[in-house]
């Protein structure tokens, strides 16, 4: 069995974030087969993560109240709390790209 964990913050366009959490469980058989098992998801509002100058970056502990997913409804499952914290392990690099409309 494997578990995929995401952990995102964004803004909402009314000056306030929310952290919004996925996992996603799943098996591989081992002739290669895919099966889902579970998804559970949800996002709550958050204060901004605080970014430093070497921009490393830390978001303050937040419940997250999770729910379960079929083809037919969702359902409260249960509240996570998410926090996070990154530093930056190298130099900083800046890359450039083209956009073409």
């Amino acid at each position: 069995m494997c578990t995929g964990t995401s952990i995102f913050v964004f803004p909402n366009g009314d000056g306030t974030e929310s952290a919004c959490v996925d996992v996603f469980t799943y098996s591989i058989s081992s002739n290669g087969r895919f099966r889902f098992i579970s998804d559970e998801n949800g996002c709550a509002p958050t204060s901004a993560p605080t970014v430093g100058t070497d921009l490393s970056v830390t978001l303050a502990p937040t419940n997250v109240t999770l729910s379960s997913c079929n083809r037919r409804s969702c359902t409260p499952s249960r509240t996570v709390t998410v926090a996070a914290s990154d530093t930056p392990s190298g130099p900083i690099s800046t890359t450039t790209s083209v956009h073409c409309k």
